[in-house]
């Protein structure tokens, strides 16, 4: 009876409200250059059109380690990240898988990112933007068209298609750009849910019951 009681509050944790559901937690290393005018990508389905990029007006220092709490929307498909920012005086800075990262040093804005629409020159200006005012007064058409291309990239790496942006929970690299050099790290990672923890520890609780039932 034990048992099936603890079943039965295993399933009544899968059905309960997910108040924290979808939060993660974003952490960003340069080591190289200074990042700011920092805007969060977010591939959140199967189209490009499911991608949205989030602009913010922080920033961090060569050295420094930026950590805030973002919350995205429900997702069709385990969702990619990025995070993308600006340096010096027309530089950009991208985070890119890393089991892609080492490919791509070297190369140029404009053999990854290849549509003249979004040169380097014109990005860098967006993200500078964020850094210098209010996110809500940018240009919201412009940040949308970034965000769906950004999510239907992907790049050739050693022949075969590769996609550009990390899973959430998995470590990028930062690139900065016009030639790609590598700029630290980061990681958006995902927080499980209340209901998730609860799960997990009913779960733990159930099995415990059973071994030590088998046991007598």
């Amino acid at each position: 009876m034990k048992l099936r009681a603890l079943l039965s509050a295993c399933a009544l944790a899968v059905s309960l409200p997910s108040f924290a559901q979808n939060t993660g937690v974003v952490s960003i290393e340069p080591t190289l250059t200074s990042m700011s005018g920092i805007g969060v990508f977010i591939k959140g389905g199967s189209e490009p059109g499911d991608s949205v990029l989030a602009p913010t007006t922080l920033s961090v220092a060569a050295g420094d380690r930026l950590e805030f709490n973002y919350f995205y929307a429900d997702t069709s498909v385990a969702p990619q990240y990025s995070f993308l920012g600006v340096y010096g005086d027309s530089g950009v800075v991208v985070a890119v898988d890393s089991s892609i990262a080492a490919s791509l040093v070297g190369r140029t804005w404009e053999s990854i990112f290849t549509s003249p629409s979004f040169s380097e020159a014109t990005v860098f200006s967006t993200l500078a933007s964020f850094a210098n005012a209010d996110p809500a007064d940018d240009d919201f058409q412009g940040v949308l068209a970034l965000g769906t291309y950004l999510g239907g990239l992907s790049v050739d790496v050693n022949g075969a298609p590769r996609e550009l942006f990390a899973p959430l929970g998995t470590e990028s690299v930062l690139l900065n750009f016009s030639q790609a050099v590598v700029n630290g790290r980061a990681i958006l990672q995902p927080v499980p849910e209340p209901s998730t923890w609860m799960l997990a520890a009913l779960g733990g609780i159930a099995i415990m019951s059973v071994v030590r039932r088998r046991r007598r």
